[in-house]
C-alpha cells in the first residue's frame, strides 16, 4: 500500500511542476511579445 501512496505522491508533485513551467512558459511567451511589440513600436516611431 506504500507504494502505491509513493506513486500517487509523485504524480501529484509531477502535475504541479508541469502547471509550474506551463504558466512560467505562457508568462515568458506573453512577457516576449510585450518587449517585441514595444521594439517594432519604437522603430515605428522614428
Amino acid at each position: 500500500m506504500k507504494n502505491g501512496l509513493e506513486v500517487v505522491k509523485l504524480q501529484l508533485i509531477d502535475q504541479n511542476l508541469i502547471d509550474k513551467t506551463r504558466e512560467g512558459y505562457r508568462i515568458r511567451t506573453e512577457t516576449s511579445c510585450k518587449i517585441l511589440t514595444l521594439k517594432l513600436g519604437m522603430g515605428q516611431g522614428q
